[in-house]
């Protein structure tokens, strides 16, 4: 199961834009990610490659800053 999309840059002025393609997450099917939460972390993920005690289980990426849960909103 897919666990993490990748790091993303952050402006100085805090803005973001992301597009990610995965060949494995879809929003149909037995890996939809429909239902499920995403994620955001304070700090950059070392991919497991850190010598930090947390490298292996958490990316030593840090605290959490941002949560929700992906769905499907009517169109406007």
């Amino acid at each position: 199961m897919v666990g993490d999309l990748g790091n993303v840059e952050v402006s100085e002025s805090g803005e973001c834009k992301v597009q990610i393609e995965d060949r494995i997450v879809k929003l149909i099917g037995p890996h939809s990610v429909l239902g499920r939460s995403l994620i955001v972390k304070a700090g950059e993920d070392d991919l497991g490659r850190g010598a930090h005690e947390m490298s292996m289980t958490t990316g030593n990426s840090g605290p959490r800053i941002a949560g929700g849960v992906v769905g499907i909103a009517p169109s406007a």
